[in-house]
Parts: structure tokens; C-alpha cells; sequence
């Protein structure tokens, strides 16, 4: 149930800047959601998941996919990936009931509706640290925002250099790249996964998101107030 504010969702609270190859270490970002599965009896930080509400969050699919909630933890103002290192303000909750599309079937639907939501057992406490991004329920922000070029900002805790993971939370920002640029300048395997429910972000550099930032959001800021930021997609497959 989305009851959230949303006078106050999507402002980062703290004047702070510092998948994710030559990305930044990630301050302030208090919608971002640390997922961690249940791995081997340890808690592995595998994707990432926005706040929507106070007890709404949104991932990838494949994240959460065929996983059942007492596997899942949900981390907020996490910076440390150790899921037993502590952070001060941290907020940890469990999943009481998750979803996904019927038509999802993973790989075998080229990862087409690729989203999850998931119910926490409990709401967070909402405070400088915790709050929901904003969503664009009448999408006034897509002309702009999906237009070519326009920067997009994504956290996670993927790989960063020589295939290390991330320890710390890391930040991003990254273009729009129009679907046919996108198709041109990718591999044939990958092509099947751009669809008219996707979009594509990146550099030609080879700055981009990878394993472990699947699940993060795509954030970009509202065109009328550039203060708050806006959940505008879901990192799926690079």
C-alpha cells in the first residue's frame, strides 16, 4: 500500500557527493535498499531495490525470482556491503510477500518484465537516512528524461575495478541511448533484451553497471523541481 508523503519523497537529505565500474562512492541516497539473499547460511548483498514507501519496495524480477521471503533482507542507509557490518542508521527488514509479472519466466522471456515488488515485514521509520524516491504516476518527466543523452543517476554495489565487488555502496550517473544506437553498438545476444518496456543507459567508455547493481533504480531529477529525484527505471541487464 503506497501511503507515503509525496511532498517528501525523493530528497536527499544530506549535502553529500562522492555494478558499478569507475563509479563513486555513494553518500547519500536514502531510497536505495541493500537485497540480500540467503546464501550457504551467509547473507550475500545481491541486488539492489528502491524505497517507494514505507513498506513497498521495488527490484528486478530475476532478484527475487523463485526466492521465498524468509531468503530475503532488505537494507536501508546501508554504505558497508557486509551484511554484519555496522552502519549507523541502518535499517534492516524482511520480506512478508513478494510479486512479480505472470509473463516473467527470466531468461526464458529475455527478461522481459523484469520487476519485482516486495512487502516488508514491517515499515521503516522514515527520517534524513530512510525515504521512499519519488514515482512519476503521470509520467510527466519521461519526454525529458528519456531523451538521448539526458544523465541518469544509479547505486549499487556491483563490481567495480578487475572484477572486484564492491564494498561500498557506489554511485553512477549515465546516459540515455536511444533503442537503435543501443541495438547497433551491443552484441547480437543482447539485442533481444531491448523491447519497448526498456531503455538503455550508458558509456562508451565501458563505465556501466554489472552484477550485484541488478535490481537498482534509475534516478533522474524532476524537470520542476530538480531537487527531487524520480524513479524512472529498474537496472535489468547489461
Amino acid at each position: 500500500m503506497l501511503t507515503l508523503n509525496v511532498l517528501e519523497c525523493g530528497r536527499r537529505g544530506i549535502n553529500a557527493e562522492t555494478l558499478i565500474i569507475h563509479g563513486e562512492d555513494a553518500n547519500d541516497w536514502p531510497w536505495h535498499s541493500v537485497v540480500y539473499l540467503l546464501e550457504n547460511g551467509e547473507w550475500v548483498a545481491s541486488c539492489g531495490g528502491t524505497l517507494v514507501s514505507e513498506d513497498v519496495v521495488l527490484t528486478a524480477a530475476h532478484c527475487i525470482w523463485k526466492r521465498s521471503p524468509p531468503h530475503m533482507k532488505f537494507a536501508f542507509a546501508k554504505y558497508y556491503s557486509a551484511f554484519d557490518q555496522i552502519d549507523d542508521f541502518v535499517q534492516i527488514r524482511s520480506a512478508e510477500k513478494i510479486f512479480t509479472r505472470p509473463e516473467y519466466q527470466d531468461y526464458r522471456s529475455n527478461y522481459g518484465s523484469d520487476i519485482g515488488v516486495v512487502v516488508l515485514s514491517e515499515p521503516v521509520e522514515l527520517s534524513t537516512y530512510v525515504k521512499p524516491a519519488c514515482l512519476d504516476w503521470k509520467w510527466s518527466n519521461a519526454p525529458v528524461h528519456l531523451s538521448e543523452n539526458q544523465l541518469g543517476t544509479i547505486v549499487g554495489m556491483g563490481l567495480i575495478e578487475n572484477d572486484q565487488k564492491a564494498t561500498r555502496l557506489q554511485v553512477l550517473e549515465q546516459p540515455v541511448v536511444p533503442p537503435t544506437v543501443c541495438i547497433r553498438n551491443q552484441s547480437r545476444d543482447f539485442k533481444k533484451y531491448v523491447a519497448y518496456t526498456t531503455f538503455c543507459a550508458g558509456w562508451a567508455n565501458g563505465s556501466s553497471v554489472c552484477n550485484g547493481d541488478s535490481g537498482g533504480g534509475i534516478f533522474f531529477r524532476d524537470v520542476s523541481d530538480p531537487d527531487r529525484w524520480i524513479l524512472q527505471g529498474i537496472v535489468s541487464v547489461s
